[in-house]
């Protein structure tokens, strides 16, 4: 029995220090959290106090099994995803973010049957089987280019394959419950809105690079880059590309002297953000975005945004990349717009 007991407590403990004080199934738990949850699991074993223990180990394994749903799920394996998440909510039912998950990779697994799928070298494509010949072959020579001119630009070469899903309109804006201006996200995945976008190369071109981008923003600095910086940075992963003439319209239409702090333009990404909130909001991060990549290389930026990432404020890190204040930075760049 002394051998099981250690058996079963090395496990036990190495369970909650991996896991224990996870704050979702896709982060991971902060160190001295899961330190502490396990010197304290550890403790309760050696006083065989097994009614407290229970449920640390109980909440170890409900971390376990959702971070290894969401490793599934990012790599393309949904069944193996789903059986993850369902085993997690067995053992912790109230986790509000593994159900979202575990909704959403049903959906998708349902919605895969009518669904082909095509291994490229650096993608995995699915799309309805109605889609023409044409129009994935349109699909997979964007992906080519795309991933060549974006890697080069943010100077990351990622090994693993990324998804891209084809959806209907109706099943893109209701299904996965995107607004109804967006035409295509990034997630883990790419999704894009509609066959007919398969159309048109340049437009194509242009949605895949910016939802690309994210992948490799994502990769670079982690989910905690500040908005704004990932919206911006994503934008101007083709710097030849020109705003749409509307947008432009409205960009040349606004008062530059009363632009607020591209950090503070949160509002204007969230999904409830009405066309013209949303707009504002890419546009300015854009041009921001763009004097900076001007004036600084991408490794300065990647730099700032690593600090960002980091969770340093936005004066801490522009001190510390720019030897300024985030006022200071933004005044240089109002003053630059005022002299063009």
């Amino acid at each position: 029995m002394a051998a099981a007991r250690s058996i079963f407590f090395a496990a036990a403990a190495c369970a909650a220090l991996a896991a224990a004080g996870a704050e979702s199934a896709a982060a991971p738990p902060p160190a001295a959290s899961a330190a502490a949850r396990g010197d304290e699991l550890r403790e309760l074993m050696d006083h065989e106090d097994y009614a407290r223990a229970e449920p640390i180990i109980r909440d170890a394994l409900a971390s376990l099994h959702g971070a290894q749903g969401l490793i599934f799920y990012k790599t393309d394996r949904l069944a193996e995803a789903v059986a993850e998440w369902e085993t997690s909510l067995k053992l912790d039912s109230g986790n509000a973010e593994v159900k979202k998950l575990l909704d959403v990779a049903r959906k998708e697994l349902a919605a895969e049957k009518g669904r082909r799928r095509e291994v490229c070298e650096h993608f995995i494509i699915q799309y309805e089987a109605g889609a023409r010949a044409d129009q994935i072959a349109n699909l997979r020579a964007a992906l080519a280019v795309v991933r060549r001119d974006a890697c080069q630009r943010f100077l990351a070469w990622p090994a693993e394959k990324f998804t891209v899903i084809l959806y209907s309109s109706d099943q893109y804006q209701y299904d996965l419950k995107r607004p109804s201006w967006s035409a295509a996200d990034y997630d883990g995945k790419i999704r894009l809105r509609g066959s007919k976008i398969l159309d048109s190369r340049e437009e194509l071109a242009a949605l895949l690079t910016h939802e690309y981008a994210h992948a490799l923003i994502f990769r670079t600095f982690g989910s905690r880059i500040p908005v704004w910086l990932n919206e911006g940075l994503a934008q101007n992963a083709r710097p030849d590309a020109a705003p749409e003439p509307d947008a432009l319209k409205q960009w040349n239409a606004t008062d530059k002297k009363t632009l607020p702090a591209p950090w503070t333009l949160g509002r204007g990404f969230e999904a409830t953000a009405t066309g013209n909130q949303a707009r504002a909001a890419y546009l300015e991060s854009k041009f921001f975005v763009r004097w900076l990549l001007e004036r600084y290389d991408i490794m300065v930026i990647t730099r700032w945004g690593r600090e960002l990432a980091a969770g340093k404020t936005i004066d801490q890190a522009t001190a510390t990349v720019f030897a300024m204040s985030a006022d200071q930075l933004f005044s240089a760049w109002k003053e630059s717009m005022e002299t063009k």
